[in-house]
């Protein structure tokens, strides 16, 4: 197969195409970002691809071509651990906010720190809030693969349930789009309230229409903070969360909390 090293701006990448797990591939150097194919007939095994990793060590990998395949032999303990290890290890800086600096420990004197993101208030605000005849709830923010940790499957499944009168607005698009759609239509829910998403400037306007706003994240391994959450508690809409919702990820962004957030079981 032919594989391109492309130099921009003091950064190697590597592209694979598709290949085998050839000795040429195996001999590069200094390869900042490698796209590594791994999907047979035609490219590498899982195994093979992770093999090739650990011989000429990129920076970063991003796995693609790999339709089929069961990546999670590709970040299997033991070599995703390693890749970012060296990562890290090789790095300048890693930047990073307070709440998560135990992660790393080991690299004390790299650590750089970001301030928390505050909405601005200007645009943010209860005072610009529209007053609904009847409740209306939203879903704001990305369909990615993995849009069931983001409770659409539950926030979905709440519609035929709905009262009389209330909305359901989902505002979102992404990779998981599609599958996405697709168990809607298993479910029986032929047409679901779903809207491209738009810019970050109508963001306020959008949030300032809503009663509730969906922020559920389910089974995360890495807590972060929701801008979306902060966002609709400027606007003094009440936010539905999961049960398992860490409200101390917010301690000195937002003062009362417990009275916008709604708490919901799986």
């Amino acid at each position: 197969g032919n594989g391109y090293v492309l130099s921009m701006g003091g950064t190697r990448v590597y592209i694979s195409g598709d290949t085998e797990d050839t000795p040429e591939m195996r001999a590069l150097q200094q390869i900042d970002v490698a796209f590594l194919c791994m999907n047979l007939p035609y490219t590498m095994t899982v195994e093979q691809a992770a093999s090739a990793v650990r011989a000429f060590r990129p920076k970063i990998v991003y796995p693609y071509h790999s339709r089929g395949s069961d990546l999670e032999k590709f970040l299997r303990p033991g070599i995703f651990k390693n890749i970012i290890e060296l990562v890290l290890k090789n790095t300048s800086a890693i930047i990073t906010d307070r709440f998560h600096e135990s992660l790393f420990s080991a690299y004390k004197e790299k650590l750089e720190f970001i301030d928390p993101y505050v909405p601005d208030s200007s645009v943010f605000s209860p005072g610009l809030k529209k007053v609904n005849p009847s409740p209306v709830l939203f879903y704001l923010g990305k369909i990615n693969w993995y849009w069931q940790r983001k409770g659409l499957d539950m926030i979905v499944g709440c519609l035929p349930f709905l009262p009389e009168g209330w909305k359901l607005n989902i505002v979102g698009q992404g990779r998981g789009l599609e599958r996405f759609q697709q168990f809607t239509r298993q479910t029986g829910i032929d047409e679901i309230p779903l809207q491209s998403f738009v810019g970050l400037e109508k963001v306020p306007q959008l949030l300032q229409k809503a009663d509730y706003v969906f922020c559920l994240s389910i089974d995360e391994q890495i807590k972060t903070i929701s801008n979306t959450l902060l966002e609709a508690i400027h606007c003094g809409v009440t936010v539905i969360v999961h049960e398992t919702f860490d409200s101390s990820l917010y301690d000195g962004l937002v003062s009362n909390i417990r009275d916008y957030i709604l708490r919901v079981p799986s």
